[in-house]
């Protein structure tokens, strides 16, 4: 495909073969970064293209990465749990959650503690385990979309049955706002 404002990348004219990928992000030097369902971690800069892997290859396909701000990069892998990249290396972070399913998102919170959210609820990493919140925790769904800390340190959770932030328990957000879907599938902030 040629378009002169648009450089596409495909198997046959970059050096990676590229998988499915559902998150990208740039780094504080420019590059970009984006995870790979079949060459691993990608980082692109200055028109070159390099990976990293997991030791164990099987556990080197990512589908959705998160870029903390302490400088790690935590991933989803799609066996083996969540991975993190930090000083140059892919390693074991955790397993799955116990949330069903691989993570759509994840996060810090103000306390540096690492969340994740998919299939079966939110989860969250203390004292070296996983603590799982669903609909008995005040979720409105155990599908969640989306995680997101905004600017003044409120995690919020996007379900498909509306939103949720986190103070000290899961509280509904957006009371009578009659927003178009109950459906959030991705957050931002301006």
């Amino acid at each position: 495909i040629y378009d002169p404002k648009w450089m596409v990348y495909t198997n046959t004219n970059s050096s990676i073969e590229l998988g499915q990928s559902f998150s990208m992000d740039e780094d504080g030097w420019g590059a970009i970064w984006f995870p790979n369902t079949i060459d691993g971690l990608v980082r692109y800069k200055d028109g070159i293209f390099t990976t990293q892997k997991h030791e164990k290859a099987m556990q080197s396909a990512f589908t959705r990465m998160f870029m903390a701000p302490d400088g790690k990069t935590y991933l989803t892998a799609t066996v083996g749990g969540i991975k993190v990249f930090d000083k140059g290396k892919i390693i074991d972070f955790a397993p799955n959650p116990n949330m069903g399913g691989a993570s759509v998102g994840m996060a810090y919170d103000k306390n540096t503690v690492f969340w994740a959210a998919g299939s079966g609820g939110v989860s969250r990493f203390v004292n070296n385990e996983w603590e799982t919140f669903n609909k008995k925790d005040g979720l409105p769904s155990i599908i969640i979309n989306c995680i997101k800390k905004d600017s003044k340190d409120t995690l919020w959770a996007g379900t498909q049955k509306g939103l949720v932030k986190w103070d000290t328990s899961w509280v509904s957000a957006g009371d009578g706002v009659d927003f178009p879907s109950d459906d959030f599938t991705c957050m931002t902030e301006e």
